[in-house]
């Protein structure tokens, strides 16, 4: 048996046509890879737009928060500072009162002996004096 070869002339893949419509193809693909792209970078430069505006928000936020911060520690200081003055003439107050009560119980003590030196009796001591 012998088989008869028949050779069959393939059509060239690569006609006008051919071409017309893999180019059409291309520049489709091309296309909607490019939107495609442009759809993210535009969504990366809305959310970049959006990051940048919270960014100034936080950062004038944070602004406004040094400057009470910094508001408060003044007052504070300022406080501090008038109940140190306070204190410190409390201080000199009871310093002086403490020199006082020293003298005047030095002196009770040379009248109650000068009393007693004189024959006189000296009269009970009073209870807020101990105090």
């Amino acid at each position: 048996m012998i088989h008869a070869a028949t050779v069959i002339a393939a059509e060239p893949v690569f006609t006008v046509e051919n071409i017309g419509v893999l180019t059409a193809l291309i520049l489709a693909v091309a296309g909607a890879i490019a939107t495609i792209i442009g759809a993210l970078s535009k969504a990366k430069l809305d959310d970049k737009a959006e990051l940048e505006k919270d960014l100034t928000k936080a950062r004038d936020a944070l602004a406004e928060a040094e400057a009470q911060h910094a508001r408060d520690i003044a007052r504070y200081e300022a406080r501090v500072a008038e109940l140190e003055d306070r204190l410190d003439a409390r201080d000199r107050t009871i310093n002086k009162l403490d020199r006082l009560v020293l003298a005047l119980r030095g002196y009770i003590a040379r009248l109650s002996r000068h009393i007693v030196d004189r024959g006189d009796e000296v009269p009970p001591r009073p209870v807020e004096i101990d105090l």
